[in-house]
């Protein structure tokens, strides 16, 4: 378990309220010699309290420490633990290193150093798709992003389609066009869940 800094921060106070309440008594040999035995007890317990408290805190220390570099070695080797710790959320979206993914009315753009370079997709997975293939160096053009582009593209056709029959339904059909409608939806439907689930599939693929 990673110790918090809060826990750590904890350990400190405890150990400085110790600090303090030992100092006083330590400095005059002769004082010590005249205190009753009762608190020369309480001060000895007290100063093995600190030096215990002194052992933990250090390793508390050492155990972040050595957990962060771990982390650091294992994310030059691990794509995804990389994105994981570069990943950071913003204002209306997310930052993964230098691309942003931000939503706008239910539509999402790409940005890389504040440049547009995608926007206006409807499938949030299509854009998280495409900033992990550009973080690895793939181009824009190349064809594993091209055939996002293209899922995309059916996606946001289906999307919109399904929308207009939505519509339709609310108003006074008969009931062979409602029957019509109602097939037609469901059939768009249907279709939008099998893009995203290659999208999902797409994405589980991608180390």
């Amino acid at each position: 378990m990673v110790p918090s800094l809060t826990a750590k921060n904890d350990m400190m106070k405890m150990l400085n309220a110790l600090d303090g309440i030992g100092e006083k008594p330590a400095k005059s040999s002769m004082l010590t010699e005249k205190m009753p035995v009762d608190v020369m007890d309480d001060f000895a317990v007290k100063e093995a309290a600190k030096r215990d408290m002194s052992r933990i805190l250090c390793g508390l220390n050492n155990a972040f420490y050595g957990v962060v570099t771990g982390l650091n070695e294992e994310a030059e080797e691990e794509p995804a633990l990389r994105r994981a710790l570069q990943t950071q959320k913003i204002e209306n979206g997310i930052r993964v290193s230098e691309w942003k993914i931000t939503e706008n009315n239910k539509r999402f753009s790409i940005t890389h150093n504040d440049e547009i370079i995608v926007e206006d997709f409807r499938n949030y997975k299509s854009a998280t798709i495409i900033v992990k293939l550009l973080e690895k160096g793939i181009r824009i053009n190349n064809q594993q992003i091209l055939e996002i582009f293209d899922l995309e593209n059916r996606y946001a056709t289906l999307y919109n389609e399904a929308l207009l029959y939505k519509k339709y339904l609310t108003k006074n059909l008969t009931e062979s066009k409602k029957t019509i409608y109602e097939d037609k939806f469901e059939e768009t439907k249907n279709k939008l869940y099998h893009i995203k689930s290659k999208l999902n599939q797409i994405d589980s693929s991608i180390p």
